[in-house]
């Protein structure tokens, strides 16, 4: 299903979904089986938490309550263009403080952070400390957001509480996604080949270099066992981080399509790595459990389009999205199908960059760039 909501006041349209077919309606009914009038499945509010993880801890990706992929719905929430020197919006990706459930955004165009409260409906947001940083990436640590500011090569910071902003240059080219892990900040860095860690403590940074400085990394994430996984966006390969070795080491695998270019990553409680190949038009998987020949298989997206962001959902599903189609899809890693397509209600198609987990709310939240947007589903 479907309902765009403006500062709270849903707007007509609402499509209840179904695998092959949609029925909408005006009137904003809710047809699903969790729909509460005026609760929070009516109105994307917040439900109930769970137990939160520890921070630095590798995200909890292992499925929790089954869902009914048909009873979900996206909800559409547009960024105002009134924000004092933060407008109009160009959210890039979003990140999830999981200890409040604040929604924060990386205002690309406009060096922003941006921050949305789902419970109240607010948006604010602050200027990066060097303007036109272009900020990329960001996660959030002990209630400060980190941003890879990828036109300036800085790590920044934003501190929510005073809105105090402070830029660390670091000696990569084009740092594009960061992720905490284990008490540092990992980020790739996109124009460089290189790949870094930076202590939010001392500001201290490392730098390192993949085999080739065209090789585009882009999206990175945890694995239980430990390592990092990174997407060589510009090669047809997926990099493994060991963050244990002295001095921090890496390994590349090389996917089996030539033509494959791994964009975004998510790792599930298996290990196994799923990538958005967007060059392909497919979702990949990688095992490396597995027999070499048998470690990636890919899958064509439903829409036929390319694929974008990515991330496991509160369901233990993989959810990424189509931006040709302008649709998230639901892909069961057990049974290897599609089971959802939900659509977005967008001006243009293609516009959603990357897609995060609130796990202890069961959310997904989407940066919709081309319209300033965010859009939340709620399992």
């Amino acid at each position: 299903m479907a309902t765009l909501l403006n500062r709270g006041t849903a707007w007509p349209l609402v499509c209840v979904m179904g695998l092959t077919q949609w029925a909408c309606g005006s009137d904003g009914s809710d047809s699903s089986p969790n729909a509460e009038p005026g609760g929070a499945a009516a109105e994307g509010k917040p439900g109930p938490g769970t137990a939160l993880e520890q921070p630095g801890d590798a995200p909890s990706t292992a499925p929790s309550a089954a869902v009914d992929p048909g009873s979900l719905r996206v909800v559409e929430y547009p960024i105002p263009g009134d924000l004092p020197g933060c407008s109009p919006a160009y959210p890039h990706d979003p990140a999830v403080d999981e200890a409040t459930g604040l929604v924060y955004y990386a205002g690309s165009n406009e060096s922003c952070i941006g921050q949305f409260n789902p419970e109240t409906g607010a948006f604010q947001a602050w200027p990066t400390a060097t303007p036109d940083a272009y900020p990329h990436g960001l996660v959030v640590v002990n209630g400060v957001v980190y941003f890879a500011g990828i036109d300036a090569n800085v790590i920044g910071s934003i501190d929510p509480a005073t809105g105090q902003a402070v830029d660390y240059p670091v000696a990569a080219s084009g740092p594009h996604t960061p992720v905490f892990f284990d008490g540092s900040i990992w980020f790739t860095a996109q124009r460089g080949g290189q790949y870094g860690r930076i202590d939010p403590e001392t500001g201290q940074a490392e730098v390192f270099a993949f085999s080739a400085a065209n090789s585009g990394p882009y999206g990175i994430w945890p694995a239980p066992d430990g390592s990092l996984w990174v997407a060589l966006y510009s090669t047809n390969r997926l990099a493994r981080i060991d963050t244990d070795a002295m001095p921090t080491s890496h390994e590349e695998f090389v996917l089996s399509a030539p033509g494959a270019r791994p964009r975004r990553l998510a790792v599930d409680a298996q290990g196994r790595v799923w990538f958005t190949d967007s060059a392909q038009r497919r979702l990949g998987r990688f095992d490396l459990r597995l027999p070499e020949a048998e470690r990636t298989r890919e899958f064509p997206t439903p829409g036929g389009g390319s694929p974008y962001g990515i991330a496991i959902g509160p369901d233990g599903r993989v959810w990424y999205n189509d931006q040709d189609a302008a649709e998230l899809v639901g892909f069961d890693p057990e049974s290897e199908s599609v089971v959802a397509r939900l659509p977005l209600e967008l001006e243009s198609p293609g516009p959603v960059r990357n897609i995060t987990a609130d796990q202890p709310r069961r959310r997904l939240w989407l940066a919709i760039s081309n319209v300033s947007r965010l859009a939340m589903i709620q399992f």
